[in-house]
């Protein structure tokens, strides 16, 4: 996985702006709007936290989702696989004077820092069951607030798994159900779903 995001993230990161030739326009149709969606979930819950609370970005890329939370006065976090995208998220806060701190590292066995919310949205895409327990376990000795995503089976969702595998790269799809049974298996309760409408279902805790 880390190689292929060492490759693609720049191109990954064109979701948001920059020259797209045509199979990265037609991948926008899928994936685009979805993935603005549930920034503004993201941004929208932390606006529930209070001032100063420190924030988890696991898989945070090259930083978009991260800078903007650290802009609204949060200490965050971002970990990534991907050492180009931990690159380019460095150099967009280089003297900025914001309290963010990027780190490239393995997301499954990298141990979180003590934090107010965890966000990890279009990663477990990516994790099969057992990495995705493993963050599960973390997330529950934390105790702390979360918003997740899971990828469900869909067929926005297949084309996107198809993509992927003539990429080089497997993805991973779960039904609503077999999410949940991910959280039971660890003892997460208080899960609430707050979407099914954004190429994924997307979890919270303790909100």
């Amino acid at each position: 996985m880390k190689h292929y995001w060492d490759e693609e993230i720049e191109k990954f990161d064109k979701i948001y702006d920059g020259d797209k030739n045509l199979v990265e326009k037609f991948m926008d149709l899928f994936r685009r709007d979805s993935i603005l969606e549930r920034a503004k979930l993201v941004y929208n819950f932390a606006g529930k936290l209070n001032k100063g609370a420190t924030i988890v970005d696991i898989g945070c890329g090259t930083g978009r989702q991260a800078i903007a939370l650290a802009k609204m006065g949060f200490t965050v976090y971002g970990f990534d696989i991907s050492e180009r995208g931990i690159e380019m998220a460095n150099q967009q806060v280089e003297d900025s004077g914001l309290n963010i701190t990027f780190e490239k590292c393995d997301i499954v066995k990298k141990k979180y820092p003590p934090c107010d919310m965890i966000i990890g949205l279009g990663l477990m895409d990516y994790l099969n069951d057992e990495e995705v327990l493993q963050i599960l376990k973390q997330v529950k000795e934390l105790n702390c607030k979360f918003i997740l995503s899971f990828p469900f089976k869909s067929i926005k969702s297949y084309v996107r798994f198809i993509y992927r595998h003539l990429s080089g790269t497997k993805i991973y799809l779960s039904t609503p159900e077999e999410m949940e049974k991910k959280f039971i298996s660890v003892g997460l309760d208080n899960i609430n779903k707050v979407s099914e409408n954004l190429g994924a279902t997307i979890v919270i805790h303790n909100f």
